[in-house]
């Protein structure tokens, strides 16, 4: 085993943006070569929205298999890249998603499976024009022995949802349906019918009630449309899994600053603690988020435009805030050196925030940045230490305060 960190005898301190962070003991660890039996004790608390994305790819890739045991990561396959110059993607889908299977059995390495969704992917078909995309990936990943449940929905084409229902007879792992807000109104009806379409029963199934951008304001309308949603889907507990997700993550930080910081409320996990408290809703969902990140897609601009306006920013999540710290344009002469100075606001920040270099990868990778002890990276870099700490603290967050309200 390769052990990173030993674990750490914290310290007790407490604050609005991030109480009580002696109670987060995670060690983060992992092992080459070696695919880990879940513990059957535990159970998944987190399915957090992912984008098929390098940085995304490599926090998941460091977490402690312990918080992995906790995940049921829904894995969004983005549009391959823009080449601007040729005026044409940069590769084919067939290169695109050449090594997607040897990639996800390298990043996940247990055995419980993960979701893949692949709405935002333009592509139906391989290049041989008879492989749909998701055929192909599926069985890529059974190739790497990593199980995958296929994501479809509503509004999808009747062959695309033929593959899901193929699927699902091949590789005994089910189906998610995943319902937005555009379609909370008919659920009573379309669900039993796509339900029908695929041949699966609700104790085959996943649901994710995707709300989407969230904001402080929406908490309370959102909870009593959730509670209606709920009562009018037909055998609701019946249901294998019933997933809420959600994010206040807004899509800009422009109205942050440069050379400053600030708080970003977690609108998202005051939904789910508030639906999850209403007495009148049938059934617990477990809590989803889009992670450090909003659920559109970049805007599509020519990295050479882009690179002149992106701002150096670390995204830390705290226990109800992110915390934001913002440098300046990475196009300035100083580059990504300035990330040394923002890690080191993370750490000196008062009252304290930081949960310590032995709470995940990404909080050492902070650490050791503020310190000079490693490169300063580029942006792929601090999407991973971002998001390899939103995991880690979330899923610690989730079992605590599942812990305290008796649900295993």
């Amino acid at each position: 085993m390769i052990k990173l960190h030993k674990p750490l005898n914290r310290i007790v301190r407490s604050n609005k943006h991030g109480s009580d962070i002696s109670r987060y003991q995670s060690v983060f660890y992992f092992e080459e070569g070696v695919i880990f039996t879940a513990d059957q004790k535990t159970s998944i608390i987190y399915a957090p929205m992912i984008k098929w994305k390098q940085g995304e790819q490599k926090a998941i890739k460091f977490l402690a298999i312990q918080t992995k045991q906790r995940m049921l990561p829904i894995f969004e396959m983005v549009p391959i890249p823009y080449d601007f110059d040729k005026k044409c993607d940069k590769k084919t889908i067939d290169g695109y998603l050449s090594k997607f299977g040897k990639k996800l059995a390298e990043i996940w390495k247990i055995d419980q499976p993960v979701m893949l969704d692949l709405s935002l992917l333009k592509q139906t078909t391989m290049l041989d024009g008879a492989s749909p995309v998701l055929e192909w990936l599926l069985k890529d990943a059974a190739a790497h022995k990593v199980r995958v449940i296929p994501v479809t929905g509503f509004g999808h084409d009747p062959a695309f949802q033929t593959v899901v229902k193929s699927a699902v007879t091949s590789y005994k792992e089910g189906v998610a349906i995943r319902i937005k807000k555009k379609y909370f109104g008919s659920i009573n009806t379309t669900l039993p019918v796509l339900l029908t379409t695929l041949a699966v029963t609700p104790s085959e199934t996943d649901l994710i009630i995707d709300c989407e951008l969230i904001t402080e304001d929406d908490v309370n309308p959102l909870d009593l449309s959730i509670e209606t949603l709920l009562k009018r889907i037909p055998n609701i507990k019946q249901y294998r899994r019933v997933i809420l997700s959600a994010t206040a993550f807004p899509k800009s930080l422009a109205n942050i600053k440069e050379s400053s910081c600030d708080f970003i409320p977690r609108s998202e996990y005051d939904l789910w603690k508030k639906v999850n408290k209403n007495t009148n809703n049938p059934i617990k969902v477990i809590f989803s988020d889009y992670n450090i990140d909003d659920p559109s897609l970049p805007d599509n601009l020519n990295p050479r435009i882009l690179f002149k306006m992106i701002v150096a920013t670390i995204r830390y999540t705290c226990d109800n805030t992110w915390f934001i710290v913002r440098g300046i344009k990475i196009s300035e002469p100083i580059r990504f050196a300035q990330f040394s100075d923002l890690a080191k606001q993370i750490i000196n920040y008062k009252p304290t925030i930081y949960c310590g270099r032995h709470f995940s990868a990404g909080d050492n990778l902070i650490y050791e940045c503020a310190n000079g002890a490693c490169s300063t990276g580029n942006l792929v870099t601090w999407v991973f230490a971002g998001a390899n700490h939103h995991f880690t603290f979330v899923v610690d967050q989730l079992a605590n305060t599942l812990a305290s309200s008796g649900t295993p």
